[in-house]
């Protein structure tokens, strides 16, 4: 069985960067001078000509479906969200479609685009803020899915490269499905399902949405197939993403990111964890989450578009039009951090499950009004601290994520040291909780090393060992070179690296890289503490050369603070080359 998310964020207070994070990008939304009742209706209303007006819907589904999600955690009212969902409603056609006039058997594929991200936002606001006249509309959206889906069963239709765009509606028709409870949406749903190309490229967001709705489908139906057709799909892409857990605009590959793509390969590890509870996918969602998308926010709380190496890192901003994208990865922001809020907690028949470590409160209806207060120090440190209340004592099972490079874990309740059972990569502690009951979970953490296979081998960081295209991860945090710290010159372009990537490193200690700390840094980094010094150099000498031209160079976190994100920010370089020396001649390369 699925773990159980909570229903909304209205029970769960976040302090810290997500916190901040959350609010900045719903602020852009609600705030953002862009976002006029007209620009926003004009993609269902044709009354006005914008940009990607022809992806009807698109913008003013999306809108009211983060802006209903996200004043569930802040309590902030927004009434144009109230005025943009009417004016939806007010345009909606006879026949169930928004927009231009066209016929049933009309193949227009931006159109198909935006009716499917409409009809997922106006799921997403029903879901919170329910009405019969909602309803409707969604009913009646459905429908015409229903009554179109004919002309689009052609083979030349199914062949072209924009098709992706319709079956990107799958979601929306299956959470539309559970609410109608009309049978011929889930049928079509299985029919949108048969078409998707088995291949996955083109347009990343379109390919990965189309994946999250066959996750749905399979939550729905129990159907093992499309669960199977996910996973293999997955692990298809995973070949194909940059090297902080971001993808493409394009698949298999591009030269920038996509916001919208990045959250939608967020969420789809988030919910893969959720239905087959596999660690490595909700590993992986966090590594994701604190990199690329944590990265990608600008200082506006906007999300946008990067040029990209895919391998290397980012070698400047990508200008599109403005320097976020106002007219789609800014609305995936609020989705994607809310679902981080609503999968910090989950449950089952057995108990909760504490899974993603940021300072909070959650409290538990569904438990008898248990509250859960976490604080911690992760990432930069190995500690969680839960206090768990309970109005009146019951028995269920607590349990606390450790993460797979956790070294040497420790577990104490009351202060009383605890054996660790673990379950599936989590801590279970099984008792009768009482009114304040105290659990603390310590684990150590250092720089490890990797390459594109995974984990660097302790055969192959031998003294003397020259490795090339690794990079470094203190926890889920991928390490690298910032030009914000390491910039040896103006880089006038933003296009390239100035900082020297060939590292000289001293010998591992117990399969970690112990570097010291640098004091501090003009402007503070996102995780304070996480800036590691060592020598580097622009290339490594010949067997027996000197070293030449070395400088400190300083490892910080790939993530900046949202204020520090400018319009052209200067580049991160994440795969560096690295050589190993022994004790006395790293010290004397320090000096140097």
């Amino acid at each position: 069985m699925p773990y159980r998310t909570l229903p909304d964020a209205s029970t769960i207070r976040v302090e810290g960067n997500l916190d901040h994070r959350f609010r900045r990008a719903l602020e852009r939304l609600t705030e953002g001078p862009e976002y006029t009742r007209e620009f926003l209706l004009s993609d269902v209303t044709g009354d006005f000509w914008r940009t990607f007006t022809e992806y009807c819907g698109d913008i003013s589904g999306r809108y009211v479906g983060a802006v209903g999600l996200g004043r569930s955690y802040t309590h902030a009212p927004c009434t144009r969200a109230d005025e943009v969902l009417a004016g939806i409603m007010a345009a909606q056609r006879e026949d169930g479609h928004f927009n231009t006039e066209q016929p049933l058997d009309a193949i227009n594929f931006p159109l198909a685009y935006g009716h499917g991200q409409l009809l997922k936002g106006l799921i997403d606001y029903y879901t919170l803020t329910p009405s019969p006249a909602l309803l409707d509309t969604i009913r009646r959206l459905t429908d015409y899915f229903c009554a179109s889906h004919a002309a689009w069963r052609a083979e030349e239709v199914v062949n072209n490269w924009e098709f992706i765009y319709y079956t990107n509606a799958i979601e929306g028709i299956v959470n539309a499905y559970r609410l109608t409870g009309d049978p011929r949406h889930l049928q079509l749903a299985r029919d949108m399902t048969d078409l998707l190309w088995d291949e996955p490229k083109h347009h990343s967001h379109s390919y990965l949405s189309s994946l999250l709705g066959l996750l749905a489908l399979y939550e729905t139906t129990g159907e093992a197939r499309y669960l199977n057709f996910v996973e293999a799909k997955r692990d298809q892409i995973a070949g194909m993403v940059t090297v902080d857990g971001g993808v493409t605009e394009m698949l298999p590959d591009k030269f920038v990111t996509e916001f919208c793509s990045v959250a939608d390969w967020f969420m789809l590890h988030l919910r893969l964890w959720r239905v087959t509870h596999h660690a490595r996918y909700l590993e992986e969602a966090e590594r994701i989450l604190l990199n690329a998308v944590f990265f990608n926010q600008f200082s506006t709380g906007g999300f946008g578009t990067w040029k990209v190496d895919k391998q290397n890192g980012y070698p400047g901003r990508v200008e599109v039009g403005n320097w976020e994208a106002y007219w789609c990865c800014c609305f995936h922001g609020v989705r994607s951090l809310y679902e981080a809020l609503i999968h910090l907690y989950t449950w089952d028949a057995e108990g909760v499950r504490v899974n993603l470590f940021f300072d909070s409160t959650v409290r538990l209806p569904q438990w008898g009004g248990v509250t859960i207060r976490q604080e911690t120090d992760y990432p930069r440190a190995g500690r969680v601290r839960l206090c768990v209340s309970s109005p009146e004592p019951q028995t269920f099972a607590l349990y606390v994520r450790v993460p797979g490079f956790a070294r040497s874990p420790r577990l104490t309740v009351n202060g009383e040291a605890m054996p660790i059972a673990q379950e599936a990569g989590y801590a279970v502690l099984k008792r009768a909780w009482g009114h304040a009951d105290t659990v603390e979970l310590t684990f150590g953490m250092g720089l490890r090393l990797e390459d594109l296979s995974g984990p660097v081998s302790a055969e192959r960081m031998a003294v003397g060992a020259e490795l090339d295209g690794v990079t470094f991860r203190w926890g889920p945090l991928l390490m690298g070179l910032d030009e914000m710290y390491n910039c040896t010159g103006k880089n006038v372009d933003t296009n390239s690296w100035t900082a020297p990537d060939h590292l000289l490193l001293p010998p591992f200690e117990d399969g970690l890289c112990v570097l010291p700390r640098r004091e501090k840094l003009p402007m503070p980094p996102e995780w304070p503490g996480l800036h590691f010094e060592t020598p580097a150099v622009p290339n490594y000498p010949a067997e027996g050369g000197a070293l030449g031209g070395v400088r400190q160079v300083v490892l910080t976190p790939l993530a900046r603070v949202p204020e520090q994100q400018p319009h052209c920010a200067p580049s991160f370089r994440t795969r560096c080359h690295v050589k190993i020396l022994d004790r006395a001649d790293w010290e004397a390369a320090r000096r140097l």
